[in-house]
């Protein structure tokens, strides 16, 4: 992967090029000129599919955790007079 640092207003005129280039998971970066930039980089559905489920393996090994019965007395409230708030870990 190659980083590719192009002038704020070179971007506009090559928008689509940029994110042809990020789709390829190359990453962009846009500069704005004092100090301000901004970071482009798609990632496939296969990385964040990878990516969230191995948060979500260090969520489960903390403890970070809902109670399934706790999701579903939720959802079964949606709609009714008693809606309740979502579940908080």
């Amino acid at each position: 992967m190659s980083v590719h640092h192009v002038p704020a207003a070179d971007a506009e005129k090559r928008f689509a090029e940029l994110l042809d280039l990020a789709d390829q998971g190359e990453e962009v970066v846009i500069d704005r000129g004092h100090g301000k930039k901004y970071i482009i980089k798609l990632e496939s559905q296969e990385e964040r599919r990878d990516r969230e489920t191995l948060q979500g393996m260090a969520d489960c090994q903390a403890g970070r955790l809902i109670d399934g019965e706790q999701v579903l007395e939720w959802v079964e409230s949606w709609g009714t007079k008693n809606e309740k708030e979502p579940p908080r870990l």
